[in-house]
Formats: C-alpha cells, sequence, structure tokens
C-alpha cells in the first residue's frame, strides 16, 4: 500500500491529483496525507523567488562576445497549474529568460547593446512574463544587465 505524508508550511499547498476528478488543492500550514496509490500529491511552494540568470557568452549581432546576466522575481499565483503545466517551474523560468536575454542580445549589434540598456530589459521582461503567465506564475520584477568587452 502506497502511503504519503507531508507537513505543509505557511506558505505551500498541495494539489492532489485523483485519477478521474478535478485536482484537490490544499493550502498549509496543515498536514497531508494519503493512502491511495492512484493518488499524486504535488508541493508547490507560494513564498516568492529570486532567480539568478548568467550568461557569459552570447554574441551580438556584429559578432563582438558580450556577457548578460538577469535577476528574475517571481511568485506562483496558480498552484495547480504550476504542479500540472511544467515540471520544475523555477527551472523553467531560468530557461526562459536564458533564451530571452540571447534572443534580445543576438539581433542587436554591440555598440546598441551600451546605450539601450533599459529598453532591453523591458523586451526581455516582456517575453519572460508571457511565456509564465501559462504556467501560473507572476513575474514582479526582472533585471537585465549587459557587459559588453571594449
Amino acid at each position: 500500500m502506497s502511503y504519503f505524508r507531508h507537513v505543509l508550511g505557511v506558505d505551500q499547498c498541495a494539489v492532489v491529483l485523483r485519477r478521474g476528478q478535478e485536482p484537490l488543492l490544499i493550502r498549509g500550514p496543515g498536514s497531508v496525507r494519503t493512502f491511495n496509490r492512484w493518488r499524486q500529491v504535488i508541493v508547490v511552494d507560494l513564498s516568492p523567488f529570486v532567480i539568478d540568470v548568467v550568461d557569459k557568452n552570447v554574441t551580438a549581432n556584429d559578432g563582438v562576445v558580450v556577457g548578460v546576466s538577469a535577476e528574475v522575481e517571481g511568485q506562483v499565483i496558480d498552484p495547480v497549474a504550476a504542479a500540472l503545466k511544467v515540471v520544475d517551474y523555477k527551472d523553467a523560468t531560468r530557461q526562459i529568460a536564458q533564451t530571452a536575454m540571447r534572443a534580445v542580445v543576438m539581433e542587436r549589434p554591440s555598440s546598441e547593446l551600451r546605450d539601450a540598456g533599459l529598453d532591453l530589459e523591458s523586451v526581455v521582461a516582456d517575453i519572460v512574463t508571457d511565456a509564465v503567465r501559462s504556467w501560473g506564475l507572476v513575474v514582479s520584477s526582472l533585471s537585465f544587465d549587459v557587459a559588453v568587452a571594449t
């Protein structure tokens, strides 16, 4: 017999998946127990998270290698979507941010990257926000930095 027990903290919730039924959401603090092997429990952390994204070797449009970094702050607003639509929402958010940073840097020359810091930050933030919205996440802030070698 399969048995699962987890004590939820204040900023945690459990999504209980039952065959043929809607997911059950249990918010913490409290305890979650399942005795049935046809149930699956996914614990989701609802506290705000911060992800550091660093990519040291991105080639700009004119062939200059630049380093880019970003810090993404976000939070889960829909725990059922965060549990069911993506395996690891923090790692997936990091990968989306890294891909967005590369795309933005690769389509611009290095001279424009030096001058357009705030514009690039808003472009990357829009891309990341749109991508993670369907996962039940919200991005509260994103800071983006480009280091162009001179």
